[in-house]
């Protein structure tokens, strides 16, 4: 792949090789906290500077900041990696908990929360 250093620049405003330098890590350590596996995490971080330089021209420099996208990106390819490994663990709100349901359990809750600032 053949990164346009200038059009990195122009759309993000940093410099490619200094923010790759400076945030690598930074990236690597909060995919970490996904996958707990660095090396997992430090190609999860390649795999991600790969696709945010490839998508660059979805950033939007008015809505974020460049770090802030990549790290969303970074996010997403983490929960797609554990998602396909089958460690993410997801809670159906169906699922039956005692006879009731995670809805119904959240909407008894958020009705009693409800009632207690009514009455304070």
């Amino acid at each position: 792949m053949r990164v346009n250093e200038k059009k990195f620049t122009e759309r993000t405003g940093y410099v490619l090789t200094e923010f790759y330098n400076t945030n690598f890590q930074k990236l690597t350590f909060h995919l970490n906290s996904f996958v707990r596996d660095e090396p997992i995490a430090q190609n999860l971080a390649n795999d991600t500077f790969i696709r945010a330089l490839d998508q660059i021209d979805k950033f939007d420099r008015t809505q974020s900041d460049f770090i802030t996208w990549l790290f969303t990106v970074g996010r997403n390819i983490a929960r797609a990696y554990l998602k396909k490994e089958g460690r993410l663990s997801t809670v159906s709100i169906d699922k039956d908990f005692d006879g009731f349901t995670l809805s119904e359990i959240l909407t008894a809750e958020q009705s009693s929360y409800n009632d207690e600032k009514i009455i304070k």
